[in-house]
């Protein structure tokens, strides 16, 4: 009888000859054999651990992601003030920029295999894929963690009432995803400590100013 803690270690050990044949051939072209030659067992042995290859990516992804989530739990737990909240929010995903990087290849394709499930269930809803739904609870709980920041500093005084938090939260996340893929594709963008102060300072006087910018556009002036 296995160990349980051989059964996480076998786990374990597929998952990351998963990421490495993912990386190197794209979702569409690896098969479970080329996952088991990797990971140096049997094809077999896979389906003990995983049902299908859609199950093993899945997996895959959310083991990836389940530290970043934990990290941002925890932070919007603190009990320090919104502002150093959010910075060390922007912190933290510049700390990762690095590894992103190096599983670059691996993040579009998650990306890319969730816009297609999400294409495809536009046509037929009850087929949606398990990662698109994956992405959709991720982005949606990164929005709630976000607005919640956002909140309690438009409570505190902080930042100013006629901010609206899900807006709010959802264009921190849309710029810090845009980071993140300028990294992985390496267009040439400068993410160094200079950036990083410049995308704190920004956010942090755009919250300040966010009711200036309302008047304006309720009046027509932009």
């Amino acid at each position: 009888m296995c160990s349980v803690k051989g059964t996480i270690d076998r786990r374990g050990a597929i998952l990351a000859a998963a990421g490495k044949v993912f990386h190197a051939h794209g979702y569409a072209a690896t098969t479970m054999e080329a996952v088991a030659a990797e990971a140096g067992v049997a094809k077999g042995s896979l389906y003990n651990y995983f049902r299908n290859k859609q199950d093993l990516f899945t997996q895959l992804f959310a083991e990836i992601t389940a530290g970043d989530e934990a990290e941002t739990d925890q932070l919007v737990a603190e009990d320090i003030l919104a502002d150093e909240k959010l910075q060390k929010l922007i912190d933290n995903v510049f700390a990762q920029l690095e590894r992103y990087t190096a599983i670059g290849g691996l993040v579009l394709e998650f990306w890319a295999t969730a816009a297609r499930q999400t294409s495809a269930s536009s046509v037929e809803p009850q087929h949606q894929g398990e990662l698109a739904e994956m992405f959709e609870q991720m982005f949606s709980r990164w929005r709630r963690q976000t607005g919640a920041i956002v909140t309690q500093g438009i409570e505190s005084g902080l930042f100013r009432a006629e901010i609206d938090p899900e807006v709010a939260a959802s264009l921190i996340v849309a710029v810090v995803d845009g980071i993140i893929v300028h990294s992985i594709l390496d267009v040439g963008a400068d993410f160094g400590p200079h950036s990083l102060a410049a995308l704190k300072r920004g956010l942090l006087a755009a919250l300040s100013a966010w009711a200036d910018t309302k008047d304006q556009l309720d009046r027509g002036e932009l």
